[in-house]
């Protein structure tokens, strides 16, 4: 038997991405990278799954698990993330007195 599970990534606030199991409600984790919280949920996941074999009754064939996080969506947080970080840096070159004259142009 297959299963797939759907994971979304976002990026925090503080800089940490939190990656989110849809269809295991509560299966999330924080990573310091999209990379590293995949992993992590990839890892709770399996957990919860195997949790849940453990306690069925019934005998089960072999179980292959797929996780899907679409390339593109990776490619979105990791964009915002670029942005969100890029903004102090942004603030301090257009905020920045010594160039006030080419502010003006």
């Amino acid at each position: 038997m297959k299963v797939s599970y759907h994971v979304e990534i976002e990026p925090e606030d503080d800089g940490r991405f939190l990656a989110e199991v849809l269809e295991l409600p509560g299966v999330i984790a924080y990573g310091a990278n999209p990379d590293d919280a995949l992993a992590r949920v990839q890892t709770l996941a399996l957990r919860v799954v195997a949790d849940r074999l453990e306690r069925e009754d019934s005998a089960r064939g072999p179980l292959s698990i797929e996780f899907l996080c679409g390339d593109h969506d990776l490619d979105r947080v990791l964009a915002s993330s670029a942005a969100r970080l890029s903004e102090a840096a942004f603030a301090r070159v257009w905020d920045n007195p010594d160039d006030a004259d080419y502010d003006r142009l």
